[in-house]
């Protein structure tokens, strides 16, 4: 399923097996515009305890704890993105555990879950 700018999502992260890692989201290739300039939470941002999974929201402003803005209906900042606004969420993993690239598994790599939506 698609990620549309009208609902919210949780990522769910299991503890990140690499020195430093980072999950950033994109619409149309490019940073979601948003007032806290905030495009990622990486392993130096997140705000969790060692050991545990990080849970990210995405929603339309960013806001709450761990949250990465998707941003207003695509067509309120142009309206090329009635016609395009899709969503990429990238994980990136710096320095992985060697036994991570060895033998990694599905259940190893972020899922995301679509909480609610708004018409």
């Amino acid at each position: 399923r698609k990620i549309t700018h009208n609902c919210v999502y949780k990522v769910v992260v299991p503890d990140p097996p690499s020195r430093w890692w980072s999950i950033t989201v994109y619409r149309n290739g490019l940073y979601v515009p948003n007032q806290d300039d905030r495009y990622s939470i990486s392993s130096t941002t997140v705000d969790r305890e060692p050991g545990e999974s990080v849970e990210i929201t995405l929603n339309a402003d960013g806001a709450g704890r761990n949250a990465l803005a998707l941003g207003e209906s695509p067509a309120s900042f142009h309206p090329i993105y009635s016609i395009l606004g899709s969503f990429v969420v990238s994980y990136r993993l710096y320095q992985p555990r060697a036994d991570f690239m060895e033998k990694a598994t599905i259940d190893q790599l972020p899922k995301i879950e679509r909480v609610s939506c708004k018409n």
